[in-house]
This record gives structure tokens, sequence and C-alpha cells, in this order.
């Protein structure tokens, strides 16, 4: 439950930091509260429409009632989506077309002038409906900023060169997976980015294996600590098939034993693992590792 108050406390900022949507759901209601005959007109026709995203706003903004959503919706989903109960593209395009209105009313005299104050004001309207964002869709780049693709990008292309018969299937740290599948949709992956975002998933409710997920975690904990043994948190199941957080040593030579098992012929490691473990690895598993693009390259198979 203390989980559910963060994600709700912290989903607002989420929700708006990318876009500008909301604050022009909020220019429309409070015209519409403040302003209802001035700048509506016969309001009666907007009243339920505004009454019900009022409400509905309001208690997507207040963590408490946003929990309540978030527990009907089940916890696969991000407080994001409670989005979906409101409105937003309605209530603003209501607001707009009201202010076009207006204003053509207005201006609309034969007079060049006042035709071309109305040409302006609409102009705006739309320049600042485009600028305020794509309706707050999150934005998918996990943080990686456009140096790190180039490099990702730069590593990706050495991979592909030197591809076999059998084609390239990979397995790397996050930021690699996630510019794999828009560089190229000829790189396989053992998992993509659904992996860590379950938003991207949120019409299935279709899951990864245990071991895939292992093998996410740990190279998760690899990127962290550079070692080659970890403990990391795990969801383990009772006899009453309740769920439990617990935790799970995982060896790193037994994860990329996993990966070759499962067809990955390359493995990207973090430019951090420490050089004893990178010497375990290839006594291990009979590989060479070399360094590639501030990574760790492990070439398998022909």
């Amino acid at each position: 439950m203390r989980e559910l108050f963060r994600n709700a406390w912290l989903g607002w900022g989420r929700y708006t930091e990318n876009g500008k949507f909301a604050a022009l759901l909020l220019a429309v209601l409070l015209i519409f509260w403040l302003l209802q005959r001035a700048a509506f007109g016969d309001h009666k026709k907007f009243l339920g429409l505004m009454v019900y995203t009022s409400f509905m706003t309001v208690a997507c903004i207040c963590p408490v009632t946003a929990v309540c959503f978030m527990l009907y919706q089940t916890r696969f989903y991000d407080y994001e989506w409670i989005w979906s109960l409101v409105p937003v593209t309605a209530v603003i395009a209501a607001g707009g077309t009201v202010f076009l209105e207006k204003i053509w009313e207005d201006y609309s005299h034969p007079k060049e002038k006042r035709y071309f104050r109305a040409s302006l004001f609409t102009a705006a309207l739309v320049l600042l409906i485009f600028f305020s964002g794509s309706l707050d869709q999150k934005v998918w780049n996990d943080g990686v900023t456009g140096s790190e693709r180039a490099q990702v990008e730069a590593v990706l292309e050495r991979l592909m060169t030197e591809q076999d018969e059998e084609g390239l299937c990979l397995w790397a740290p996050r930021e690699v997976l996630e510019c794999a599948r828009a560089y190229s949709g000829e790189i396989f992956l053992l998992y993509g980015r659904d992996m860590w975002d379950g938003a991207l998933g949120a019409y299935t409710y279709e899951v990864y294996d245990e071991t895939r997920r292992e093998l996410y975690l740990w190279m998760d904990h690899a990127e962290e600590s550079g070692s080659l043994v970890g403990i990391v948190e795990v969801l383990t199941v009772d006899e009453a098939g309740e769920q439990h957080n617990g935790e799970k040593q995982l060896d790193g030579i037994v994860c990329i034993q996993d990966a070759i098992n499962m067809g990955a012929n390359r493995i990207l490691l973090p430019g951090n693992m420490q050089e004893e473990d990178l010497e375990q690895i290839e006594k291990a598993l009979s590989v060479e590792a070399e360094e590639l693009g501030g990574y760790i390259l492990l070439r398998l198979g022909k």
C-alpha cells in the first residue's frame, strides 16, 4: 500500500513532465467554472461533461482517490492509465471550439484588420496545442541521451557487420536492448523493454518465464556492482498462490550459460565488470572477452 501511495504521489509529475495537455485541461475547467456565462454562453449543454471531468480530474490528482483507482485497475497498470477515465481530449476540444467561436464572432467584420486578428488568434491556439505535447504519452527512451544512443548504435553496427548465417541473437544491458529493436528488426532479443516497463504490455497478461526474468535481474545487478555474483530481489509464490518479495543469489556464469542455451550468440556485459570475474567467465565458458564501445563482448558460436 505504501508503494501505491508513493506511485500516486509521484505519478502526477510523471504524467505532466512530457506534455502540457493537463494544463490546458485545468485551464478550460477553470474558465468554465469562473466565467460560465460570459465564456461559454449556453453553458448548460456543457454542464454534465464539465461536472464529470472536474470530479474525475480532482480524483486522479488526489493521491488517496488515485490509489483507489489504481487498486481497481490492478497493479499491472501504472498511475498514468487512470487518466483514461478523464475525457481530456473532448474537454480541450470543447474549450477550444468555444474560444474560436467567440473570437470569430467578435472579429468577423468585413474589415481586413479584424479578419487578420481572428486568424492570428486561431493560429496561436493551434500552435499552443501543437507545442503542448502528444497527449502526455510517455517517452520510451528510458533516459538514454543522444550521445549514449549514438555510442550504442555504433556497437550495434559493429555486431551487425560480423553476424553469421544464424543471425544476431543479443543479450545486453537494458540501454542496448532499448536501442536494438529500433536500430534493426533483424536483431533477435531474449527479452524486450516490456521486461522492465510493464506499461508496454498493458493490453496483455503474458509474462516472461522465470529464467528470462533472472537474466534481466542479474544484468541489472551487474551494471550497478560489476560483480559476477549478486543478491537480487525476486517474487516468490507460496502454496496459497500469494506473491511475496524475497531474495535470491544469482551466479553470472549460470545466467550466461542460460542465455547461450536460449540462443544468444552475442553477449554484451557492462564495462565495469571486475577483471577477476571476466577471467572466470573466459575459463568456465571457453570464450574470449573483448572491449567494445564501453561494453565487454562475448562472441559465441561460429
